[in-house]
């Protein structure tokens, strides 16, 4: 095959390429607040666009917060907007056919199901001290609740599974106290609920089939799971956790132990993705020996929360590190050929996903956290392999250029 050398382009390590943008969008939503406050949630959609939640402050003193959800399209026009939906913390789950799930966090708790043309199906309020952990979506359009709740005898805690129309198939009591929980889907299709809870006592692991039956159950070698980016199944069903990262197997037996702190987790066929904040690390899977390592260059998150690093189907393992002295994120995506920033810095509270076709999403506020502006979405073109005929670039490591080769 032919190639022609295009440009050279004299960059600093980490800049970015016009080919990796497939489509930037700046967008200032109307609303009482004048604004963008802050972001929750992007979600990829079947047709190549976007879902992003984010909220808004109520003008006057002492104004609550107002939660809105947006649909942009494949191109990165708005296509719809919705708002008052719910608080500050919302999560969202796009179905197989197009569909969205949005719950909001805090309370009171709240559920609801949108079309792909922003037309509300159903949703679900709960008790106004009852409030939503975490959500997650089977193939078929079922969508399953954790919830925290209080009443005059207590906290208490259980799961709702529910159907694609919002009616209620089953409720599972996970805890006769207050704690805090996260859903992840293992390798054979059954969800595992992993509790944390208040007095300190050791996490504990109950894993469900879709019928509400208890597959397995463990009490975990850890006293937080951190969020559900702190836990990984492997292809044998074996469980990744962290803090210390570790490894148990499907039949309860313990693995291998790393001690990193603050580990995230991603995990493919053959090896496990971390990072302890300051160093990126690729696992061997069955033995937890580093096969490649590197260090996080100016590792300083920007605000109060860093995106979930999020593994892609091209086996990159991707993280958001903070720039020296700015307030401004850069997405890092990390190969074992060596550490690539391959987009321009995004500036303030960041959030990513990984869209089907491996490209990813980016969702931003820029300036500083609590004060009201736009929201940038971005959409970047992971799936084409930077290191194959259609995009190649040579760097080298006397002066970080980069060579762009088009067929």
């Amino acid at each position: 095959m032919k190639f022609l050398l295009a440009a050279i382009l004299s960059l600093q390590a980490g800049a970015a390429l016009a080919d990796d943008v497939i489509w930037r969008t700046q967008w200032r939503p109307e609303n009482p607040g004048g604004g963008a406050k802050g972001v929750c949630d992007i979600a990829p959609a079947i047709d190549g666009g976007a879902f992003v939640a984010f909220y808004y402050q109520q003008p006057g003193k002492g104004g609550g917060d107002v939660g809105s959800i947006a649909k942009f399209s494949s191109s990165g026009e708005l296509q719809w907007h919705r708002s008052g939906i719910a608080g500050a913390g919302m999560l969202l789950e796009p179905d197989s056919v197009g569909n969205l799930y949005v719950s909001a966090r805090g309370g009171p708790g709240f559920t609801a199901k949108y079309s792909a043309g922003g037309t509300l199906q159903w949703s679900l309020h709960f008790q106004s001290n009852s409030t939503v952990m975490d959500m997650a979506l089977d193939a078929d359009g079922n969508c399953y609740i954790l919830r925290s709740n209080y009443t005059l005898q207590g906290f208490y805690s259980d799961m709702i599974k529910v159907n694609p129309d919002g009616g209620a198939v089953w409720t599972r009591s996970i805890a006769a106290e207050q704690v805090f929980g996260y859903l992840e889907w293992d390798s054979e299709g059954n969800l595992a609920c992993f509790i944390n809870f208040r007095d300190g006592s050791p996490s504990q692991m109950i894993v469900y089939d879709v019928m509400g039956n208890v597959v397995r159950s463990f009490v975990l070698m850890t006293e937080y799971v951190d969020s559900d980016a702190s836990v990984a199944f492997g292809p044998e069903n074996e469980l990744y956790y962290a803090y210390p990262l570790r490894r148990l197997n499907e039949d309860g037996t313990a693995g291998w132990v790393r001690v990193l702190n603050g580990a995230e987790v991603e995990c493919d066929a053959n090896r496990v993705y971390t990072t302890d904040g300051s160093t990126a690390y690729f696992l061997d899977r069955t033995n937890g020996f580093t096969l490649w390592s590197e260090a996080i260059p100016e590792n300083r998150y920007p605000n109060f929360r860093h995106p979930e690093p999020s593994l892609d189907g091209l086996g990159n393992y991707w993280l958001v590190r903070g720039e020296e002295n700015s307030d401004n994120a850069v997405p890092v995506r990390l190969k074992t050929s060596g550490l690539l920033s391959v987009v321009y810095p995004i500036s303030g509270d960041a959030r990513l996903a990984v869209g089907d076709a491996s490209d990813m999403y980016f969702l931003a506020k820029p300036g500083n956290f609590g004060q009201v502006n736009s929201l940038v979405i971005s959409k970047l073109r992971n799936g084409i392999d930077h290191d194959s005929a259609q995009l190649v670039r040579g760097r080298t490591t006397e002066n970080s250029h980069y060579a762009i080769m088009h067929s």
